[in-house]
């Protein structure tokens, strides 16, 4: 994963378009909110912790809160290269603050997809699940956890998915995809299936770029699964902040890398 390009696309978000959140109008109303994400940088080596701020972005107080034992250890002196450290991104999520006036209640379509609707739920306790907050993927409780349609991907190496977006069982046309090494919704136009849930063969047919197909790998102990990229290589990590994709380990697999699918 090239963490500097991943840095600094996220540093030039300004528009936000990397978290898929959108700039509500200067005339609207807005109740806005703020969303930090946590990164795994790779120091490229002869540059201090000092010199490593500017170039993510951050401030070096940034570094220094989040990896308090290794600025100590590296005051004054060069950053070898590939050690890993930590910042943390905030970023300010626009919403248009709700209407009081409006009182109507949709209410919940019937599940057409029984054993295919449902969320993705980590090893953690309290259990986490991905889910959705105003755009950005994160790990949130699992009693409000954002539904996926999860169905058979066109391709793949092990057990390979596609999540179609189906918050309260409303599909729409965006998917989990692993952009650039942070885990976000890929709007895929004119989503079509093929099969059925009645028959158990629900799969995808639309052409899906191998970033948006997650294989579910089996990890040891069988506590979970990990959800294995297509496109990168590399295996989803989730926190409440957001959840990014890291090499696999092969091993020592953390709450956060491991899942287990409960159905709507």
């Amino acid at each position: 994963m090239n963490v500097s390009k991943v840095s600094a696309a996220l540093v030039a978000a300004a528009s936000l378009s990397v978290l898929g959140l959108g700039a509500a109008s200067a005339s609207a109303a807005s109740c806005n909110t703020t969303k930090t994400i946590v990164l795994h940088e790779v120091a490229p080596g002869g540059l201090r912790f000092a010199q490593l701020a500017p170039l993510n972005g951050v401030s070096y107080a940034n570094i220094v809160k989040n990896d308090p034992r290794l600025a100590h250890r590296y005051l004054g002196k060069a950053v070898p290269k590939g050690v890993q450290y930590t910042v943390t991104k905030t970023f300010t999520v626009y919403v248009a603050c709700p209407d009081p006036r409006r009182h109507h209640v949709t209410p919940p379509p019937v599940n057409q997809y029984p054993g295919y609707l449902g969320v993705q739920t980590d090893t953690g306790s309290p259990a986490l699940s991905i889910s959705v907050d105003h755009g950005v993927v994160v790990l949130a409780p699992a009693s409000g956890a954002s539904e996926f349609l999860w169905v058979s991907a066109p391709s793949g190496t092990s057990n390979p998915k596609v999540a179609v977006y189906a918050p309260n069982g409303h599909l729409t046309n965006k998917v989990l995809a692993d952009e650039g090494g942070v885990v976000g919704l890929m709007t895929i136009p004119g989503i079509t299936f093929s099969g059925s849930a009645a028959t158990s063969n629900l799969a995808i047919s639309s052409p899906i770029p191998a970033t948006a197909i997650w294989s579910w790998n089996t990890v040891f102990p069988t506590a979970g699964n990990a959800g294995y990229n297509e496109g990168s290589g590399n295996i989803m990590d989730g926190t409440t902040s957001g959840i990014t994709t890291v090499p696999d380990p092969g091993s020592g697999y953390t709450d956060g890398e491991q899942f287990n699918f409960i159905a709507s």
